[in-house]
C-alpha cells in the first residue's frame, strides 16, 4: 500500500484537482480513496496492468461523489437579509447570551475554534484552515457539526438569542 501511495497519490491529486477545483479538497478525495481501498481490500481484485486504469477512475468516480455531496453551509441564508421584528430583540438578554457562550465553551476545542472563528470572529474557511492546519473541508464539517451541537445545547428561549449574536455573515 506504501508502494501505492508513494507512486500515484501525487499524479491522482492532480487527476482529483481537474474535477474539483481545489488542491485541498482533492487530496482529501485521494486520501479517503486511499483509506477505503486499505480498508476494503478492493485491490485483491484487480489485475496488476489494470491498476493505474482502476485508481484513475476510482478517484473520478470519488470526486463525482464528493461533488454531490451536500454541503449544507453552501446554501445558508445570509441572516443580513433576513427581517427580523425589533421586538424579538426586546427578549435578549445577559442570562440567555451567557446561555450561547457557555454552549460554545462546551464543545470540543477545534469544533470551538471552528465556530469562534467563523461565526464570531467573522473569519473566512480558509483563514481558519490556515489557522488550524487543516482542509477547507475540515473547517466546514466542525463548523456544521459545532452548529448542530449548538442548536441541541441551547435553550429554546435562546435561540433568537443565538442567531443575534451569529448574524453575521459566513463565507
Amino acid at each position: 500500500m506504501k508502494m501505492l501511495f508513494d507512486k500515484y497519490y501525487a499524479a491522482l491529486v492532480v487527476h482529483a484537482e481537474r474535477f474539483l477545483g481545489d488542491r485541498a479538497r482533492a487530496e482529501d478525495v485521494v486520501q479517503e480513496f486511499y483509506i477505503r481501498l486499505w480498508r476494503e481490500e478492493y485491490l485483491e481484485r484487480v489485475a496488476v496492468h489494470a491498476l493505474p486504469s482502476y485508481l484513475h477512475a476510482g478517484v473520478r468516480n470519488a470526486c463525482y461523489t464528493a461533488r454531490v455531496k451536500r454541503d449544507v453551509l453552501r446554501d445558508a441564508v445570509d441572516l443580513e437579509q433576513v427581517e427580523i421584528p425589533v421586538g424579538a430583540f426586546e427578549s435578549v438578554n445577559d442570562e440567555r447570551a451567557e446561555s450561547v457562550r457557555k454552549a460554545i465553551e462546551r464543545l470540543p476545542e477545534r469544533t470551538r475554534l471552528v465556530v469562534q472563528g467563523v461565526m464570531v470572529d467573522g473569519q473566512s474557511y480558509k483563514e481558519v484552515a490556515a489557522e488550524l492546519s487543516v482542509s477547507v473541508n475540515t473547517v466546514k464539517y466542525l463548523l456544521k457539526e459545532g452548529v448542530r451541537k449548538l442548536r441541541a445545547g441551547v435553550a429554546n428561549g435562546a435561540r433568537e438569542v443565538f442567531l443575534f449574536l451569529f448574524g453575521r455573515k459566513r463565507r
